[in-house]
């Protein structure tokens, strides 16, 4: 009634019907090996990784003989198992090279002149990993500050879909904005008109997962801010130049100016020449840049008209001692 592969102290007695005497020097002996042994004990696994799961049990009790290794058998959720061999005798081993998110049954036999059969089974799961990139990301412009994107999802999750970062800039600035949505759709609002931006979509799981490829497109059009350096640069008595610099924010295509004063013109210039006005009047002259969508906001200057009308090629003829002649062109 031994138990196989134990050691065992003994020692022998002999008894009279007078009493027990003495005992006899204390020997030593162990049991045989024998198989198969019991399977190992406490099993259980976590994942260190998406890719990896760390494996642990306790020897059994009684393992009936020279523990020589063990093997382990981990499957799939839907596949075939597969198994790893270890020799000697730590109680751990890491699976690797496994499935992304992807539920694994674990158990673990001990070998010892033969196998043991397999533990209970211990049920574990890899890591959440990235995410495949969402698919057909399309993007429209809804106005001159906003525009709307819409996507399909990931073919590939792997893991608990969260929801998707948005990621988006203007072309030629540094700045990368974001926001997080739980649809396949967003509004991206506050954006500068006539502005091309640059976006892109990934699914978030524990961690961001492959961006889309980038979508450029532009805001739309909007109404251009005001004209810059409105200026005068020629006032004659009936004739005023003026110049002026393009709005900072034309928000569009500029298609023209418009001049106004007590009468109006258009121009596809920076300048215009405003001429048979009144000799020394002061006029208010209003610039309003144009786009598709309409005007924008004016910028004004004032100009006063010269009092003496210029003239030119003045000529002096004596006509006696005491009376000469002056002539002259005028200039209208």
């Amino acid at each position: 009634g031994l138990n196989p592969y134990t050691q065992y102290s003994c020692y022998v007695t002999a008894n009279t019907s007078v009493g027990q005497g003495s005992s006899s020097t204390v020997f030593s002996g162990q049991t045989a090996e024998t198989g198969p042994p019991p399977p190992p004990l406490n099993v259980t696994a976590y994942n260190t990784s998406s890719f990896s799961v760390m494996v642990t049990w306790q020897r059994p009790r009684y393992p009936n003989g020279i523990i020589r290794g063990y093997q382990i058998s981990y499957t799939p959720q839907g596949g075939n198992a597969q198994l790893l061999n270890t020799s000697g005798t730590n109680s751990s081993t890491l699976l690797t090279g496994l499935q992304i998110y992807k539920v694994y049954n674990v158990s673990v036999r001990v070998l010892t002149v033969a196998y043991s059969n397999f533990s209970s089974i211990f049920t574990v799961s890899t890591d959440e990993g990235v995410s495949s990139a969402p698919l057909n990301v399309t993007v429209s412009n809804i106005t001159s500050m906003s525009l709307f994107a819409k996507w399909q999802p990931s073919i590939q999750t792997n893991g608990i879909l969260r929801g998707y970062t948005i990621s988006y800039k203007a072309q030629g600035d540094s700045t990368l904005l974001t926001t997080f949505v739980t649809n396949a759709n967003v509004r991206l609002t506050s954006l500068k008109p006539y502005t091309v931006y640059i976006i892109t979509v990934m699914a978030r799981t524990k961690v961001d997962g492959t961006p889309s490829d980038p979508v450029n497109i532009s805001t739309a059009q909007d109404v251009p801010g005001p004209a810059q350096s409105l200026r005068v640069i020629k006032a004659t008595f009936k004739t005023i130049t003026l110049t002026w610099q393009p709005p900072l924010m034309p928000n569009g295509v500029i298609t023209q100016y418009q001049l106004a004063w007590n009468s109006s013109l258009t121009t596809h210039e920076r300048f215009a020449e405003v001429s048979g006005l009144n000799v020394f009047t002061t006029y208010t002259f209003n610039v309003t840049a144009w786009t598709v969508v309409g005007p924008g906001q004016s910028t004004a200057v004032q100009a006063t008209t010269a009092l003496i009308p210029n003239v030119t090629g003045v000529s002096v003829t004596p006509l006696n001692v005491k009376t000469v002649q002056v002539s002259w062109i005028r200039i209208d």
